[in-house]
C-alpha cells in the first residue's frame, strides 16, 4: 500500500484510488497464508453468529465483503510488486 501511495504522489494523481490487490482473497485464505508464512497454525475461524452477538449492527463491517479492485490505479500505470499472496507475505515478513 505504501508503494501505491508514494507512486500516486510522485505522479501527481488525485482523487480516490482503491489501495487493494488486484487479486483479492477471502479472510480464511489470508489467515491460512499468514499462518503458513509464520510457520504457525492458521488463525481459528470465529463463527459469524458470535461476531453478530458481540458487535450487533456493527458486525456488518467485519462480515461484509467489498470486493474492491484497483481498476483506476492499474489504469494509471501502477505496477504491483507482488501478484501472489504467499510471495508477498514471505517477502514482507522476512
Amino acid at each position: 500500500m505504501v508503494n501505491g501511495i508514494l507512486w500516486l504522489l510522485d505522479n501527481d494523481l488525485r482523487g480516490p484510488f482503491n489501495m487493494v490487490s488486484p487479486y483479492p482473497v477471502h479472510n480464511e485464505q489470508f489467515a491460512h497464508a499468514l499462518g503458513h508464512a509464520l510457520h504457525r497454525p492458521a488463525i481459528f475461524r470465529v463463527p459469524a453468529a458470535a461476531i453478530r452477538l458481540l458487535m450487533g449492527e456493527s458486525a456488518v463491517l467485519v462480515l461484509g465483503g467489498q470486493r474492491a479492485l484497483p481498476k483506476r490505479l492499474e489504469a494509471a500505470g501502477f505496477a504491483f510488486r507482488w501478484y501472489d499472496l504467499d510471495e508477498a507475505l514471505k517477502d514482507v515478513l522476512s
